[in-house]
């Protein structure tokens, strides 16, 4: 304390000797020291709350919670809903991992359904107890494979079977699904067919007695809408949406390439025939015909011989002609008479069997019957509007045959980039004739060192004006206080000699030449030195010369 009081008071009497100016600035900077270690022992003094566990779900984010308050460590923890994050100080952040280690918060829970009946005691359980225990194990082993999958945070499954029919038929079982999904996050179809299929195949469960929701109820699968018409109806409108989603992006993606962002946009509106047709053809190959069987049929018949010439009609007694004569003439007819005729016939019959194929053809794919398509262009593109035409038909598959219908219009495009008209002198292109435009100008970002000086030009400066002002109040006191002891020692302005003299006491007053020496002691004990010794001598050589 010794030291100290005359430290200060003597820093108390060079503030009172300064200038108004000087006395305010240091004022300024004693007052802006001051709150700099006010506010850096407040913040110093505040907790600083950094991330320990996020994704909890409300039982692990609990458990966390009591774990840190029975150690005494303070923390945060986000809202609901779920999931959860807590927050603890970075001084404690060790304490808090070893306190949750320690209560096992995060420990796997346990599942099953608790029974009081363990040991021997288990043989006694009934046979819907005995079904209870199995049931509630087949829940936690979906629980287990759903919560597997990245996007799953918890799972909660429920099953409820039917009384069993007649004969010991079994009964019909539903199955309920309640997902928790990290984030929030929006499952795509495929996805939630993943899931379905996974619980179903699980649990042995029909597609239509099985629903599935996340945690803020909304439906992600449900059987009953899933299976049947409504199944097939919706399955029609989602193959509509994804055709005409995915065509469209893929045409505003290839402009966004080509011309830049927000100059262009296609939109594609399609119309589908979903009816299931059948066609049954048949075609024969008479080639590959098969002899199954041959049959030859041969037959010979009599015939009868020519008749000879007779007499006249009546009876021969009637007629007056001799016996010998009779008889020569039927001895010639005798030997003039021919052989009898026979008639044969052949008969030949053969049977073959030719293949003959019939097909059944059913179509289920859907047809494209008409698309229709939008086209939307900023002004800039006006000049090229003909050939965005054409290009957009050829990369979304426009047909004429079909009646496509095709519409285009221009419109200013609200982030679209300034047009900048064409200069009229410009030189024409050899290909087209119109006049070039000169590109838009991308304005550059700044430089690092002029973006730091944009963001903190404010502080810069006044930084470099207290630097600036600090020096002058340092500088101050010492100057005046050497040129006020050269005048004082030589009589004479402050540029009249350089000689180092004592000022004397009563010149600079009281407790201010106390506080100018001083001061000067500690700067220059040396030149103390000098003028002392300056001031002695002209005294000895006094005395001396009386006698």
């Amino acid at each position: 304390m010794a030291e100290t009081n005359p430290t200060l008071s003597n820093a108390l009497d060079v503030l009172k000797s300064l200038g108004s100016g000087s006395r305010a600035v240091a004022l300024l900077v004693l007052l802006a020291i001051a709150g700099v270690i006010g506010a850096s022992a407040y913040v110093a003094r505040q907790p600083h709350f950094e991330l320990l566990y996020t994704s909890l779900d409300a039982i692990d984010s609990a458990r966390v919670q009591k774990a840190l308050s029975d150690a005494g460590i303070e923390f945060e923890a986000s809202q609901p809903p779920a999931p959860f994050s807590v927050f603890v100080d970075v001084n404690d952040r060790h304490r808090a991992f070893a306190a949750v280690a320690g209560s096992g918060a995060l420990a796997g829970r346990s599942g099953g359904i608790a029974s009081t009946e363990t040991g021997m005691a288990s043989v006694f359980l009934s046979q819907a107890e005995r079904a209870q225990v199995v049931r509630k194990r087949d829940w936690e082993e979906t629980e287990l494979l759903l919560e597997g999958l990245d996007f799953v945070a918890d799972a909660k499954v429920r099953t409820s079977t039917s009384d069993e029919g007649p004969w010991g038929r079994e009964g019909r079982t539903r199955a309920s699904v309640t997902l928790a999904l990290r984030g929030r996050a929006l499952l795509s179809h495929d996805q939630t067919l993943a899931i379905a299929s996974l619980v179903r195949n699980a649990l042995g469960v029909e597609p239509a007695d099985l629903m599935i929701t996340d945690q803020v109820g909304v439906s992600l699968y449900d059987g009953a809408a899933q299976t049947g018409d409504a199944a097939q109806s919706s399955a029609w409108l989602a193959h509509k949406s994804r055709f005409d989603r995915d065509l469209a992006d893929r045409a505003n993606r290839l402009l966004g390439e080509i011309l830049g962002p927000d100059r262009a946009r296609v939109t594609i509106s399609s119309d589908w025939s979903f009816e299931q047709t059948s066609t049954i053809s048949e075609a024969t190959d008479p080639e590959s015909r098969v002899a199954v069987s041959e049959e030859t049929m041969q037959s010979t018949t009599p015939g009868a011989g020519p008749t000879a010439a007779g007499g006249p009609a009546g009876n021969a007694t009637n007629i007056d002609t001799p016996l010998e004569d009779l008889e020569g003439a039927t001895a010639d007819n005798a030997a003039t008479s021919p052989a009898p005729n026979v008639s044969r016939t052949e008969e030949s019959r053969s049977e073959f069997f030719v293949p003959k194929s019939t097909t059944a053809t059913v179509n289920r794919s859907p047809v494209l019957k008409r698309l229709s398509i939008s086209l939307f262009l900023d002004e800039s593109l006006a000049q090229r509007q003909k050939e965005l035409e054409a290009s957009v038909k050829a990369a979304v598959g426009y047909d004429d045959a079909r009646k496509d219908a095709f519409s285009a219009v221009r419109l200013p495009f609200l982030g679209a980039p300034a047009v900048i008209p064409a200069d009229p002198n410009a030189t024409a292109v050899e290909n087209g004739g119109a006049a070039q435009q000169t590109a838009p100008q991308i304005d550059e970002p700044p430089s690092r060192l002029v973006q730091l000086l944009l963001d903190r030009g404010v502080e810069i400066v006044c930084a470099l004006v207290f630097l600036v002002l600090l020096l002058k109040t340092l500088r101050g006191p010492k100057a005046k206080a050497g040129t006020a002891s050269g005048n004082a020692a030589t009589g004479a302005p402050d540029d009249a000699g350089g000689a180092d003299v004592l000022v004397p006491a009563n010149r600079l007053g009281g407790r201010a030449a106390r506080a100018k020496v001083a001061e000067l002691v500690k700067q220059d004990p040396e030149r103390v030195g000098r003028i002392l010794s300056d001031w002695a001598r002209p005294a000895r050589e006094k005395t001396g010369a009386k006698p």
